[in-house]
């Protein structure tokens, strides 16, 4: 199913002024093993259809539009115009046994490999919103085989084929698996501001509008009022239980002190039966 919220639109937005010339661009690649290659890829949110959502991995048509951009394929009557940066050939993930490579200037917070390039204003107006996704090959090795392997067959597991044959496709009730070669982050959106404006993010993905401890104290005062209020309505059921057994005890003083034989049920006050048959 396709979600055309755009909601990602807005959870990261970069200012960069006009006259900045070009945006660095650092991305990590945190899946797989092997990075055959990774790149970004760019285009104006306002040139994008609708099927590009952004929160989601780019599925069907958006899928194939951009691995057809990334290998430098036209599409017929496709009026987008996709940008790409430069292609980043080998590398590896935290996950790799010799660790992860690239190593950038900015160390990954996870130990991740770090791929920097930067992208070109020139070509973009004041106002223009763009959505940069990062894209990533990953672990093609897996469906090499050596030459004497028997029987004579390729790989067969879903696992190596989801990664490695774009043709992989089974479905069990409701549950499918399709192979793919190339993975898609969420976007990130870069504003062309005006020249002289600030580069900075104008997205909140967090709200800071007051601190922490101020967050703690609202929340413990909320409390306080919540068991207030249950007191109260405690209280008030007491009040209203006490005044029932007064009125109970009353109506046997009245029947014992007029004389008159009563054989009636008793009357539970606790865990005490007041018997209200007396003989005078």
């Amino acid at each position: 199913r396709e979600n055309t919220d755009r909601l990602c639109r807005q959870t990261r937005v970069i200012n960069v002024p006009k006259n900045h010339g070009t945006a660095k661009i650092e991305w990590t690649v945190g899946g797989g093993f092997n990075i055959d290659s990774s790149g970004l890829i760019l285009a104006k949110w306002d040139d994008l259809p609708e099927h590009f959502d952004g929160s989601s991995p780019p599925l069907q048509k958006a899928y194939h539009h951009m691995v057809r951009a990334i290998k430098g394929k036209k599409d017929d009557g496709y009026d987008v115009d996709f940008l790409l940066s430069p292609k980043f050939k080998d590398g590896r993930t935290r996950w790799h046994e010799s660790g992860s490579y690239p190593e950038g200037k900015n160390k990954d917070p996870y130990g991740g490999p770090i791929y920097t390039t930067g992208i070109a204003l020139a070509n973009l107006e004041v106002g223009d919103e763009v959505a940069v996704y990062a894209w990533a090959q990953l672990d093609s090795f897996w469906a090499s085989q050596p030459d004497n392997k028997s029987p004579d067959l390729p790989p067969q597991s879903h696992y190596v084929n989801a990664r490695t044959n774009a043709s992989w496709a089974y479905d069990n009730g409701n549950q499918s698996i399709h192979g793919q070669l190339y993975y898609f982050s969420v976007p990130i959106t870069i504003v062309v501001g005006e020249e002289g404006s600030e580069l900075e993010e104008l997205s909140e993905r967090l709200p800071v509008a007051q601190s922490f401890e101020e967050e703690i104290i609202e929340e413990v005062e909320e409390v306080a009022e919540e068991v207030e209020d249950h007191m109260k309505m405690i209280i008030s059921m007491g009040v209203a239980a006490g005044l029932v057994v007064l009125i109970a005890m009353y109506g046997i003083g009245r029947r014992v002190m007029y004389g008159r034989v009563q054989v009636e049920s008793g009357i539970e006050i606790g865990d005490a039966v007041v018997p209200t048959h007396t003989i005078d």
